[in-house]
C-alpha cells in the first residue's frame, strides 16, 4: 500500500529528529482513519511518542477539547504541566470560550508549549483524526504546529474530510497544503484491490452477481464492508467455493444497508438530504432543468443545497449532468422511500419532465418506473409521442402500451382510441404486434 509506504518513510525520517506534516485527505468511508490507525501503529512499534485523537461531530465541541483527549490533559495527571493547564481550563470555564480571545489565546498557547517540551523528550507523534470536526481553538493549535514541526522531532497527521465551510478549517488546510507537506489524498479501490477486500470479508472468492453488486460502492472500503456485513445479516448471501448473491438482491439494497448508508449523511443538511431523495428519482444522472422541473422552483432557489451535495461528495460533475457518486447511496435513498410514494413522485416527474418539454423516452423512463395505469394525462401522452418513442426506444414504448392494453376496461376517454389507430413508424412493428399480444 503506497499510502502506508509514505507513512513509515515518514515515522523513520522521524527517528532521525526530522519533524513533518502529513495531510490526508478523502470521502467518508474510503479509509482515512484506518489509516491514520495503521500510522500510529508504526510510531509505536518504532519507539515514538504516539498521541492520537478523534474529533467529534457536535453541534458546539468543547474547547481544545480533541486535544485534551489526545494530550491526556486531566486535572489529576502527574504530570504538573498538564495539571496546569487543567486547572486553567477548569478555572476559566464559566468564560472560556472562543469570544473571550484573550483566554483562549492563552490556552493555545499553553497546549503549543506543552507539546514543544513533549518533543525534548524524543521523537513524538500527533495524530488528530477528522480534523474538520475539531473546535476552533483546537484547529488553532493544529495550524500553529503545522508551522514548527519541521523545526521539532514532531509528526504531525492530519486527516480531513473535504465539505468544510468554517473560516478556521479552510485556513488550516490552506497553510498545510502551502508548506512541504506529505500530502496523502485517498481514492476508491481498484477492481482489483474490491475483489481483494471482497474475498477477505466472506473468506472465499467473489462470484460474478457480487462483484457487480460491489460495484455500486464505488470502490469505497466502508460501503464495501457494510454491503458485505448486511447481506450477510440478511442471509442474501450463498458461501461456497464462491461467495454469491441470491437473484432477490440484484438492483435492491438490504434494509440494514440502507439504515447505515442513510446514516452516512447525518453531517449533511437536511434541506440538501431531501433535495437528494428527491434527485434519486430522477435515476443515476440527471440535469438541473430536470431536477428544478420535478421541484417546480428555479434552480436558484436550490443551488445552495446542491453545491452543499457536491462539496459533500454526494453529486460528481459528469459534463452536463450531475451523477450520484455512489450508487448505491443514490439506491438507499430511492429505496428508503415508500413504494406507493414512489409510483406516485415518478408520475409526477413524468408529467413535470413533459411540462419542460425534456426528451420523451425521460418521461416514458418515469411512466414506467411508476406503474400507473389507465391515467388519463398518461394516456393522452402516449397517444401523442407514443409513435416518436416507438422509434427511438420500441420496447420501452411496447411495454407502456401493453400495460395499458391489458388494463383497457373500454370506458378509456376520448384518448384512448387514438392508440391503436396512431401512426406508428414502421420500425415500430413491435407495438404494433403488442395490440394483439404478439410480443
Amino acid at each position: 500500500m503506497p499510502e502506508l509506504a509514505e507513512l513509515w518513510d515518514a515515522v523513520q525520517r522521524l527517528r532521525l529528529d526530522t519533524g513533518g506534516v502529513v495531510w490526508i485527505e478523502g470521502e467518508p468511508g474510503i479509509g482515512k482513519s484506518s489509516l491514520v490507525a495503521a500510522a500510529a501503529h508504526v510510531g509505536r512499534e518504532l519507539g515514538c511518542q504516539v498521541s492520537e485523537g478523534v474529533a467529534d461531530q457536535l453541534a458546539h465541541p468543547p474547547l481544545l477539547g480533541v486535544l485534551l483527549d489526545c494530550l491526556d490533559i486531566r486535572p489529576r495527571s502527574t504530570d504538573p504541566h498538564r495539571a496546569r493547564i487543567a486547572a486553567f481550563l477548569t478555572d476559566r470555564r464559566p468564560v472560556l470560550d472562543l469570544a473571550d480571545a484573550s483566554h483562549a489565546t492563552a490556552a493555545v498557547e499553553m497546549v503549543v508549549a506543552l507539546v514543544d517540551e513533549l518533543c525534548t523528550a524524543g521523537p513524538m507523534m500527533l495524530l488528530v483524526d477528522d480534523v474538520q470536526w475539531a473546535d476552533d481553538a483546537s484547529i488553532d493549535v493544529c495550524r500553529r504546529l503545522v508551522s514548527i514541526a519541521a523545526h521539532l522531532p514532531l509528526l504531525l497527521v492530519l486527516s480531513y474530510r473535504p465539505g468544510s465551510h468554517r473560516s478556521t478549517v479552510r485556513r488550516l488546510r490552506d497553510v498545510a497544503l502551502r508548506r512541504d507537506v506529505i500530502r496523502v489524498p485517498l481514492g476508491p479501490l481498484a477492481p482489483d484491490s474490491v475483489r481483494d477486500l471482497l474475498a477477505a470479508l466472506v473468506g472465499v472468492p467473489p462470484g460474478g452477481g457480487l462483484v457487480r453488486l460491489a460495484a455500486q460502492a464505488a470502490g469505497n472500503p466502508l460501503f464495501l464492508r457494510e454491503l458485505v456485513e448486511s447481506l450477510v445479516r440478511e442471509d442474501l448471501l450463498d458461501i461456497g467455493a464462491q461467495a454469491e448473491v441470491r437473484d432477490s438482491v440484484v438492483g435492491v439494497v438490504p434494509r440494514s444497508l440502507a439504515a447505515a448508508l442513510e446514516g452516512r449523511l447525518s453531517s449533511v443538511p437536511a434541506g440538501t438530504v431531501e433535495l437528494m431523495r428527491k434527485a434519486a428519482l430522477l435515476g443515476g444522472e440527471f440535469t438541473v432543468t430536470e431536477l428544478a422541473a420535478l421541484l417546480g422552483r428555479p434552480a436558484i432557489d436550490f443551488s445552495a443545497d446542491l453545491q452543499e451535495a457536491v462539496t459533500a461528495g454526494i453529486l460528481v460533475e459528469a459534463g452536463p449532468r450531475m451523477r450520484f457518486r455512489h450508487p448505491l447511496l443514490r439506491q438507499a435513498l430511492y429505496d428508503g422511500m415508500p413504494a406507493a410514494l414512489r409510483a406516485a413522485l415518478h408520475l409526477d416527474v413524468a408529467q413535470a419532465l413533459e411540462s419542460a418539454s425534456v426528451e420523451p423516452q425521460r418521461v416514458a423512463q418515469h411512466l414506467l418506473a411508476s406503474g400507473v395505469v389507465g391515467d388519463r394525462w398518461a394516456r393522452r401522452w402516449l397517444a401523442e409521442a407514443g409513435p416518436v418513442q416507438a422509434g427511438w426506444a420500441p420496447h420501452l414504448a411496447a411495454e407502456l402500451l401493453r400495460r395499458e392494453v391489458d388494463h383497457d376496461t373500454g370506458e378509456q376517454g376520448d384518448h384512448w382510441p387514438r392508440l391503436s389507430g396512431a401512426p406508428w413508424p414502421p420500425e415500430s412493428r413491435l407495438l404494433r404486434r403488442t395490440r394483439w399480444g404478439g410480443c
